[in-house]
């Protein structure tokens, strides 16, 4: 291999574990999910939308592994046993699906960072934007998250309010 595609065959690798993703790849011994794009007018290429190297993004909570829900719950101050955090009803799959429909419509790049808290009947009552590339994108992704439905936080067994952290790194495609 020459050695001048090394630095750019390692930015792309770093490309691909930073944003989000659905179907597996067999190269890694670990899961490892995408979500692809619609192809643009007149190709049939798809191209990698998103890449999650721990979750699967078409999962509801509890169709998750043991190992996934521990990912989940590490987002969050030590739970106790038997809480859970809330999680989309259906999955990621559809809110990340919905950050990508709007990001390439847009352009913006960058570091997306929500907190959406979650009422005991797993309706979003408030988003805090943390960091966004833009203020438009911030009040869209907003607007996704309050859309969606989440299976609530349970504490002590009941459900709960508790925020759901939605973190997203932003790229355009090639």
């Amino acid at each position: 291999m020459n050695k001048s595609r090394l630095p750019r065959l390692a930015a792309i690798g770093s490309l691909a574990i930073a944003v989000f993703t659905v179907t597996a790849t067999a190269q890694d011994s670990s899961p490892q999910y995408t979500l692809k794009r619609s192809p643009a007018p007149g190709s049939l290429i798809q191209r990698l939308g998103a890449t999650s190297p721990d979750l699967p993004l078409n999962r509801r909570y509890a169709e998750l592994a043991e190992g996934e829900k521990a990912i989940v719950r590490g987002w969050y101050e030590p739970l106790k046993p038997g809480d859970e955090p809330p999680y989309p009803e259906r999955g990621l799959r559809p809110v990340v699906e919905a950050m990508m429909k709007f990001q390439g419509r847009l352009g913006y790049e960058g570091e997306l960072y929500l907190d959406a808290t979650v009422d005991a009947d797993g309706r979003v009552s408030t988003v805090k934007v943390l960091r966004s590339p833009d203020p438009e994108m911030s009040r869209l992704a907003a607007t996704v998250l309050v859309d969606t439905p989440f299976k609530p936080a349970l504490c002590a067994g009941q459900p709960c309010r508790m925020d759901f952290p939605m973190r997203q790194v932003l790229k355009r495609g090639p």
